[in-house]
């Protein structure tokens, strides 16, 4: 059996302090939703929408 859901985690999942209690609130809606019941689930999270990276650009010129 094969069954999905997409989950936005909004602003509290781009927050550190805030994205655990998210993730797991947003796996824990979507076992109820879906009434899973399974001890064996696969869950799939991609890194790039899940964690935030933080880049320091160097400065530019105003001008360009």
């Amino acid at each position: 059996m094969k069954n999905f859901s997409i989950k936005p985690l909004g602003l509290e999942g781009a927050q550190e302090a805030t994205r655990e209690a998210t993730v797991v609130k947003a796996l824990q809606d979507t076992l109820v939703e879906k009434d899973l019941k399974s001890k064996n689930i696969n869950v799939c999270a991609p890194g790039f929408q899940v964690f935030s990276k933080f880049v320091k650009l160097p400065p530019v010129d105003a001008a360009r």
